[in-house]
């Protein structure tokens, strides 16, 4: 998930700069994500441009391929995820004190 999330931001990214952030298991990822057609890949020269497509928006309710209405579902969502992250954090803590008495 961290990959397609990554191609998404970036989009268009290529595979090249992908795997220097993602590591060699984007190859993989990548392979898997153009399967599920949720990933579409052009020829750079030795590399491969990386996108998002159609599908991809239409699976994730965003409406829009557009480069900006992918970006801002991604920081909406991502700031939702990191609250519920928190909340989550905060109602073990107690629980986590309690347990090591």
């Amino acid at each position: 998930m961290r990959t397609l999330v990554t191609i998404a931001y970036n989009q268009p990214v290529l595979q090249s700069k992908l795997v220097k952030v993602r590591g060699p298991r984007a190859y993989e990822d990548v392979k898997v994500l153009r399967s599920m057609g949720l990933v579409s890949a052009s020829s750079n020269g030795q590399t491969k441009e990386l996108s998002t497509t159609a599908k991809f928006a239409e699976q994730f309710g965003i409406g829009t391929n557009s480069k900006a209405a992918i970006r801002k579902w991604i920081e909406e969502n991502s700031s939702k995820s990191s609250s519920a992250g928190d909340a989550e954090e905060e109602d073990t803590a107690p629980e986590d004190k309690n347990d090591a008495s």
